[in-house]
């Protein structure tokens, strides 16, 4: 499964049905938690419950970090 935390409901919806997963969301702002969890298998997974929040943006990049 793919991390989607931080993104917008739409961006998390058009990745999630690219692989053929129909999302169902709860809340509004960012996604602030998902299930199942990222990096979980996508064997047998019809269906990812997103928790959407305000503020709940992506965590920063460790790109360029030292």
């Amino acid at each position: 499964m793919p991390d989607l935390s931080g993104l917008s409901a739409r961006e998390a919806t058009r990745r999630l049905m690219h692989l053929g997963i129909v999302p169902r969301l709860s809340g509004s702002g960012t996604v602030a938690s998902q299930q199942p969890a990222a990096g979980e298998p996508l064997d047998g997974v019809a269906v990812c419950e997103l928790v959407l929040a305000r503020g709940a943006g992506r965590r920063p990049s460790a790109e360029g970090q030292p």
